[in-house]
């Protein structure tokens, strides 16, 4: 799939935190939202519970500005006793939160043949509102980091030209700082991928190789 027959979607997450998997006492966050949970996203905005549905989908993720972040002092759960209501299994912690969150999803089919493509269902799902068949409220990660916008644009770089913001770019990168799920098995994490990437302030294209591949 050429960068023209890429989908577009620009999303708004007034309040997010998508947490660093190696964080402990303090549970630093992702500036961006990772590859996986965008995927995720994606999948419950169209109502699909399969995770396999669109294996292999090509996703670039930029986000508009820098989001700002502050720290709260929240209860986070964490299953270290057998009964659920044991005080173990909760405990205070400082984490990192985003507010203001704006940013750009790249769908590219897989260009395998496969029968469903999401990028043609998330754009039949935004014309056709009423045929979606879902449940529960559209977040992006944790349930409280509620969507509060998210349409179609021809290119993330037209609103860029308005308001002369800085769009960043995640770009895998075997030198890069972050560490990124591109694929999660919340059954067995053993089987989860992860990637290498940076992230820059990009110019007035996006290349090829800004795309994750899902599940590789």
């Amino acid at each position: 799939m050429s960068q023209a027959d890429t989908l577009w979607l620009k999303v708004s997450v007034p309040i997010a935190s998508f947490t660093v998997p190696q964080a402990r006492e303090f549970l630093e966050s992702y500036p961006f939202p990772p590859p996986t949970t965008v995927y995720g996203m994606l999948l419950s905005f169209i109502g699909e519970t399969d995770p396999n549905a669109f294996k292999g989908t090509g996703l670039a993720i930029l986000v508009e500005g820098l989001p700002a972040s502050s720290v709260v002092l929240r209860k986070m759960r964490r299953f270290k006793d057998r009964k659920m209501a044991s005080d173990k299994n909760s405990k205070p912690d400082f984490q990192e939160v985003l507010t203001g969150l704006v940013f750009y999803a790249g769908i590219q089919s897989s260009g395998q043949g496969e029968q469903r493509s999401l990028a043609q269902e998330l754009s039949n799902a935004l014309q056709n509102p009423e045929a979606i068949q879902r449940f529960g409220g559209l977040s992006c990660g944790e349930s409280h980091n509620l969507i509060d916008q998210i349409h179609i644009v021809q290119h993330p770089f037209a609103a860029q030209q308005k308001t002369d913001t800085t769009i960043w770019g995640l770009l895998p990168s075997e030198e890069g700082d972050w560490n990124v799920a591109v694929w999660a098995d919340h059954v067995n994490l053993s089987n989860t991928s992860w990637a290498q990437a940076e992230f820059v302030p990009i110019e007035e294209t996006v290349p090829e190789q800004y795309f994750f591949t899902i599940g590789a």
